[in-house]
Formats: C-alpha cells, sequence, structure tokens
C-alpha cells in the first residue's frame, strides 16, 4: 500500500507488550505516545529498582557470584532519581536483600541459563517480529525482550523465565496465568534453539516481593499451548490492522471508557482537539519528544510471522 496519508510522519512501527496494552487501555494515549510520539517518559524508583534487580539476577545466574551480581545490582540502581524522589521500600538496600533472598534461597537451584550458539547465555535477549504479508500502509513489527532462557538441569525441560518485582506481598498466580507477554516468547525459542515449531512453551514468572526486613520471591509455572499463541497471533494481526485503518483514513482513536485514569493523564487538556494535523504540529510546544532510556540496536532473533 501507499502512504501518502501519513499524517504522523511514520516510515514503520514498533510495537511492543507494553503498547498494546496502552492501546487495549486508551488508544488515545497511544496516539499521544506511540504516534505522536509525546510525553516524558522519565525513570522513575519502582522501574528503575525492577531493572536493577533484573541484572542482579541475571548476573548471578551467568556465572553464581555473589559479589558480582550485587555489584551489577548497584550498577543499574537509580541512585540519582532516589536521591530526588525518595522511595524508601525500593531503596538500594531492599533490592540488594531481595536479590540475597532469592540467591540463598536456591530456588532455581534445578535450573541454568540455556547456552544460545553465536549468542550466549540465554538472559535479555532482543527479539522484533514482522509481519510481511499484512496490507498495511507502513511496515509493523513486534519487538520485545526474554529475561531469561532456562534448562531444567535433571530433565533438560526448557521453559522462559520472567522476572517481576513488585510490593505486593499476597501476589498470586492470578497475577500472571492469562498474561499474554510471554506467549510470543514461543516463536522466538523455536528460532533460538534452531527448531521449526514450539508446540508448547513452558512460562516461569520469577515474582519478588522488594523488602529490606522480609523480602519473598515466588514462582509461578504455565503453559501455553499452541491454542494460546494462535490466539495472540490473531489480537496483535487486528490490532495492527485497526492502527493502520485509524492512521491511514483519518478515523478517530476513542478515549479510555473509563474516564478516572484521566485525572492524571499527561495529555488532558489536549486530548479535546481532534485535528491530527494541529497535534502534530503543535504538540512539540508542550511535550518532548519520548525516550523510553532503553537503546534497542540490532534485535538477537528478527523473523517474519506468516498472518494475513
Amino acid at each position: 500500500m501507499t502512504n501518502s496519508n501519513n499524517i504522523y510522519n511514520l516510515l514503520k512501527l514498533q510495537l511492543s507488550h507494553s503498547s498494546q496494552m496502552t492501546y487495549h487501555n486508551c488508544a488515545r494515549k497511544f496516539e499521544f505516545t506511540k504516534l505522536f510520539n509525546k510525553g516524558v517518559s522519565l525513570q522513575t524508583v519502582p522501574m528503575g529498582a525492577g531493572s536493577a534487580l533484573h541484572a542482579g539476577v541475571q548476573s548471578y545466574l551467568t556465572d553464581y557470584n555473589i559479589d558480582k551480581a550485587i555489584y551489577n545490582l548497584s550498577l543499574d540502581y537509580p541512585a540519582e532519581v532516589y536521591a530526588d524522589f525518595p522511595v524508601p521500600t525500593r531503596s538500594l538496600e531492599a533490592c540488594v536483600a531481595t536479590l540475597e533472598d532469592f540467591i540463598n534461597s536456591g530456588i532455581l537451584y534445578d535450573y541454568e541459563l540455556v547456552h544460545i550458539e553465536n549468542f550466549g547465555p540465554g538472559r535479555e535477549i532482543f527479539f522484533e517480529i514482522h509481519f510481511p504479508k499484512l496490507a498495511t500502509h507502513i511496515p509493523f513489527s513486534y519487538i520485545g525482550y526474554i529475561d531469561l532462557l532456562l534448562k531444567n538441569k535433571s530433565t533438560g525441560e526448557i521453559l522462559v523465565a520472567d522476572i517481576k518485582t513488585h510490593r505486593d506481598n499476597q501476589v498470586t498466580e492470578k497475577a500472571y496465568k492469562f498474561s499474554q507477554q510471554c506467549t510470543p516468547y514461543s516463536l522466538v525459542i523455536g528460532q533460538a534453539l534452531g527448531q521449526d515449531t514450539i508446540e508448547q512453551l513452558n512460562i516461569l514468572y520469577i515474582s519478588m516481593y522488594i523488602d529490606i526486613y522480609k523480602p519473598e520471591t515466588k514462582l509461578f509455572y504455565f503453559t501455553k499451548s499452541q491454542a494460546d499463541i494462535t490466539e495472540w497471533a490473531t489480537e496483535i494481526r487486528n490490532d495492527i490492522l485497526t492502527i493502520d485503518d485509524r492512521m491511514f483514513n483519518n478515523k478517530p482513536f476513542p478515549r479510555v471508557i473509563d474516564a478516572f485514569p484521566c485525572r492524571t493523564c499527561a495529555f488532558f487538556d489536549h486530548c479535546d482537539e481532534r485535528d491530527t494535523k494541529f497535534l502534530k504540529e503543535n504538540l512539540d510546544f508542550f511535550f518532548p519528544s519520548r525516550d523510553d532510556g532503553k537503546k534497542h540496536g540490532t534485535p538477537t532473533f528478527s523473523f517474519n510471522l506468516e498472518i494475513s
């Protein structure tokens, strides 16, 4: 298709689990953040603490060096942000205590990182999925990161692990069971392991309650079937086609149904304006271009998903 009506001046569009969630929660906010590329994307202490614990866990599972793991956690911790906006429940000390509790518990003793040929230890695996058969005006793709690719030392079972950090010490499987975030990982794992297809995907959520006194890590196991993978593919296909249709046929992106989140939305004062061209030309006066702080670079695995 041609893109003569490309008001947003985009040559391609990368979606992710988080941007897809934004689209479903409020398509109008998706338009502001993803298509206009506006909004302040400041790092917060909870975000930075989560990233630091990711770094610590990944480091420990690479070479089982506790001191090195704590050092890598400390390097990633947002100390400058904490100095301006302290959140004691997610302090550096609380993160270190949580990492030490995770290590000392031996909760992942039966597992080790999978070594991926031409890549190395299976951690922080960046991937991109393309959809060449979808009839869109510009190319769309889906990107993501796999936190860990693990193997059971005894059985050889392969599973993907996703690290979740939080302050809910009553968290249960309900928080993760029906999440689709890890479902497309099955497509990536097939390529990483040199397999054409993965009939089912074994998922492990590493749920880490951050606390300086009583940290706790829980494991939640789930299996995604071929039906789940097909459901995800159908959902992302439908989202891509409707986003493309709205972008290039001057159709409005609807606001959130429940107006409660509008109270704190940075775009509230501009949401009445439906002149896309006007917004494109004037939002620079109010918002900087977004920067998510992560330099994606070249995907480790990039492939086509043949859906139409």
